[in-house]
């Protein structure tokens, strides 16, 4: 039965979304792109994009560009050049809006 309980805790856990301290208080934009969902949590010229579902085997690259999408429909804004970092789960994405950026 032990084992059972932490698989429940596990997968629970699984789908849940926590953003960095700097983003705290922020509320996410749930996003979806592709097969792919994503919480959009977004401050200052900068997203942090956190994968909520699961996938099989997911490609770390198609991932971030994925997040990357998911950051600009979410904000408005796009992508800086060079501005994408992360892993299949967690994606730090800068960005350029308005005008000036």
């Amino acid at each position: 039965m032990p084992r059972m309980s932490m698989l429940a805790l596990l997968l629970l856990a699984a789908g849940c979304s926590s953003p960095a301290p700097r983003f705290m208080g922020v509320s996410p934009q749930v996003t979806r792109v592709g097969p792919y969902v994503f919480d959009v949590y977004a401050l200052d010229g900068e997203a942090q994009v956190i994968r909520t579902n699961m996938v099989a085997l997911p490609d770390t690259a198609e991932v971030m560009a994925a997040a990357s999408v998911a950051a600009e429909q979410a904000t408005g804004c796009r992508t800086r050049k060079g501005g994408v970092s992360g892993d299949a789960a967690l994606v730090a994405v800068r960005l350029a809006c308005g005008a000036g950026g």
